[in-house]
């Protein structure tokens, strides 16, 4: 259990079903019970838009700074993956591993990129 969660529970109560911990202050190391509220993770995402946390619609594609494809490079693989290239050679080329092409021909990741 994290730190604000224990102080939510002991100023709060128990958490209801299906919700989380949120923060009122967007201080994440508060664990003031008073600044800390229940709701839902799509109550939490709402707020960090609102507050200028986080863009609408989040973060994906090449703008995640882990990523190692941009979308010109996802393009051409879902391109060579429908003429019959295998994965494993795609992967290898572009230098990324074969789970992540796989993902991307399932439509697991960078479905966004048509």
């Amino acid at each position: 259990m994290g730190a604000h969660v224990a102080g939510f529970v002991l100023q709060n109560g128990a958490i209801p079903d299906g919700n989380l911990v949120r923060h009122r202050c967007d201080n994440r190391a508060c664990v003031r019970g008073e600044h800390l509220l229940a709701g839902t993770q799509s109550d939490n995402m709402r707020d960090a838009v609102e507050r200028g946390r986080q863009k609408p619609g989040g973060c994906r594609g090449e703008r995640v700074g882990t990523s190692r494809l941009t979308e010109e490079q996802v393009c051409r693989i879902k391109s060579r993956l429908a003429s019959g290239e295998r994965g494993r050679v795609l992967a290898r080329e572009f230098g990324v591993n074969d789970d992540l092409v796989s993902k991307i021909k399932l439509g697991i990741s960078w479905r966004h990129v048509a």
